[in-house]
Parts: structure tokens; sequence; C-alpha cells
């Protein structure tokens, strides 16, 4: 009955699933694959209290697991209780340190709540286990580029671009962390190949300003009054170009 009850859950039929369920659990109140295929029939179906005392049911059965702590966790955030999904997504860690779902759930529950530290944490663990994502890298360098941790950004930014090497907004955020971590030589490679790179990006001006202030940084006048020229070719008010454009001195 459990194996049948399991079946019919995979092919969507929960109906039939609770009913193969409960016929094994009257058979066998412990059996644990029956209270799994029950817990989730009753998650699915949005019973949410009747859930929860299923799957505590299955703990208190020995069947304790990540999936179970991830469910409760997951009752935890419908009801916006954050202690208790932090407590059950702890659990879910120390259950398969391996898996990325609690740490990004708990970070954006986290910042949410505005507690940008606390979910910067959980999101630092994430990347490291899901190396193949992209998306979730972009929080913590917009997050410490606006916090003025530049290191940071300098290491999430590379490892951005390890996964999304064409990415012209991480080239140029990259290159400006660069800069701020005083490396005018790498910023200049980045701000290069945020021009170069598909799609473009959408204030070129921006990165021709950067290598404007690399070169200068670099005592390279003639090559800094070059990329200051090309920022107002695109944008002739931009009002940092123009002072910059003055301090470097040459033709108006």
């Amino acid at each position: 009955h459990a194996d049948v009850a399991i079946g019919y859950m995979v092919a969507g039929k929960m109906t039939r699933a609770q009913t193969s369920a409960q016929a094994a659990l009257a058979i066998d109140a412990k059996n644990k694959k029956a209270l799994f295929a029950n817990a989730e029939i009753l998650f699915v179906s949005r019973r949410t209290k009747e859930a929860k005392v299923a799957l505590e049911a299955l703990i208190a059965a020995g069947g304790d697991g990540y999936d179970v702590r991830l469910r409760l966790a997951q009752l935890a955030v419908q009801k916006n209780d954050l202690t208790e999904a932090k407590a059950q997504f702890d659990r879910a860690k120390k259950l398969d340190p391996e898996r990325g779902e609690p740490y990004v759930t708990m970070a954006k529950l986290y910042f949410k709540e505005h507690r940008d530290a606390e979910g910067l944490k959980e999101l630092e663990r994430y990347v490291y286990i899901e190396q193949m994502d992209v998306a979730p890298l972009k929080t913590p360098i917009d997050k410490y580029s606006s916090l003025g941790k530049y290191k940071k950004v300098v290491t999430y930014g590379k490892l951005a671009l390890n996964i999304a090497p064409h990415d012209a907004g991480l080239h140029l955020a990259l290159a400006e962390a660069y800069f701020k971590v005083r490396n005018p030589k790498a910023a200049l490679w980045e701000f290069d190949s945020a021009l170069i790179a598909e799609p473009s990006l959408r204030r070129p001006a921006v990165a021709h300003i950067g290598l404007a202030k690399s070169y200068q940084a670099l005592r390279n006048t003639k090559r800094a009054r070059k990329a200051i020229d090309a920022a107002l070719a695109l944008e002739p008010r931009n009002a940092e170009a123009r002072a910059l454009k003055a301090k470097l001195g040459g033709k108006r």
C-alpha cells in the first residue's frame, strides 16, 4: 500500500494516494513510507496543520531527514514564523550540508526583513554550493557594493564571471571594485571587457569614465583624455565626465 501511495502521488493522483497511504497506516501506524506519503499529500493539498502533525509523526517514527525538515521549514515560512523556519532549515542543513535550498530561502527571508548581514551570510554559503548559478551571485555583488565592501565585490564578481563571462554588467561591477581597492590595472581590463561584452551596457559612458579614472591613476594622461572624450561623446552633459575633463586639461 505504501509504495502504491507514492506511485499515485508521483502521478498526481492525490485522492488515490491518500487512500493507499491510509490503508498502509491502518496495517502499520509507523510505516515510514506511508507516513511520508501522507504528509506530502497533506502539504501539497495545503492542509498545513495536518501536514505538520503528519511530519512530526514521521519524525517520531524514526523517519527524520532533510526533506522532512525542509517541509517543516516551508510550513513555518507560510506562517511567517522566521524563528521556526530558521530552526528547521538549520536542522536540514545538518542532515544534508550540500543542499542549497535552506540557505537561499533563509537569505530571501532575511533580506525581506532588512537583515542584510544575516542574509548575505546565508547567500554566501549558497553560492559556494550551487557554483553554476550566476543569479544569486548578483545579490552579494550589489549589496556589498552599496556597503563599500569592495574586496567582497571582487571575490564574488570573479566567481560570477567564471559562470557568465560575457555579462557586461558583471565586468563593470568588478572593474569599479578593482578601482576602489586601488588596482587600476585590473580595473582597465574589466572596463574594456564591459565595453565589448554583449548585450551592451545600457550606459557605456560609465565604463569610459572608469577607464579615464584608471588611466589617470596610472599617470597615463593621454589615454585618460581619450577615454573621457569617448564618455562625453555619449553623454555630453555628464557632470562627472565634465569635471574629469577639466582636471585632465587639454583641448575642450
